[in-house]
């Protein structure tokens, strides 16, 4: 177990963003995912924790009973995660305080741990063997397995959009894969990493951000063909990114959190 802390800091000037809260707690993992939606602060501290952060200054702790969760997204009333050996795990937020299990589904193939979704789709990565493996979320409490796509090494993080999955891999770069409306799924482009390392990518709009050294800044508006516009540097080794409005802000390693104007 290790410790670690959850802070919240106001960004409402960018350039001089102020700490306004920090809380402590412990967990083995490597990583914390963490959301804000609605007013609402999600994060996995050996379980999802679910704060009302209305006052950030003074979080309020929403569910009394611990909610078995790893990876997390939240999309609408419902929260996603997948846990080791069990799957993709679906809870209903109907009633914040108590989060009820509606479905668990078995992943095709390998062990998850990275998960992203948006609309009708979920994916996540998986181990022995390397891979990602989608799911048709259309029903929450009935998951579809649809098609898992085999690599020959650890793939970093996935991140899917407007059905495309970002899929970084490390050197090798990343994979954009196409999510038919079967869910079938196709690869149509790799954008190299060109001797860095792809550690994450998110979207916003009709840009792709490729977390590498900083972010290298795509034009997806035709997926096929991502056009390179410019670089952004961070001041660590950024590994995740949320991109608002005219900021990045990276979740920058030891550095802390880099906020850069886009």
């Amino acid at each position: 177990m290790e410790k670690k802390y959850f802070n919240l800091a106001d960004v409402s000037n960018p350039e001089e963003p102020k700490q306004i809260y920090t809380e402590s707690f412990t967990s083995s993992y490597e990583y914390t995912s963490i959301v804000i939606d609605n007013k609402r602060l999600f994060f996995n501290a050996g379980g999802a924790r679910i704060y009302d952060i209305s006052n950030p200054k003074n979080p309020v702790k929403l569910n009394k009973n611990p909610v078995e969760a790893d990876s997390i997204q939240v999309q609408g009333n419902y929260l996603y995660s997948t846990i080791g050996e069990i799957g993709l795990l679906v809870y209903d937020l109907s009633d914040i305080t108590s989060p009820k299990l509606l479905s668990k589904t078995s992943f095709p193939m390998g062990i998850p741990r990275d998960l992203s979704v948006d609309g009708k789709w979920a994916a996540g990565i998986s181990n022995s063997p390397y891979s990602i493996s989608v799911f048709d979320i259309s029903n929450p409490q009935k998951p579809a397995v649809k098609q898992s796509y085999k690599y020959d090494r650890y793939p970093n993080s996935v991140t899917v959009k407007d059905n495309y999955a970002y899929v970084a891999r490390a050197e090798y770069g990343t994979d954009i894969i196409k999510i038919n409306d079967d869910g079938s799924l196709e690869l149509i482009k790799n954008i190299p990493a060109d001797g860095g390392y792809a550690h994450y990518a998110t979207v916003s709009g009709k840009k792709a951000f490729v977390l590498k050294d900083g972010a290298d800044i795509y034009d997806i508006s035709e997926p096929k063909n991502p056009i390179f516009l410019n670089h952004i540097n961070s001041n660590g080794e950024a590994v995740r990114a949320v991109v608002d409005n005219e900021h990045i802000y990276f979740a920058d390693g030891y550095a802390g959190v880099t906020i850069a104007k886009i």
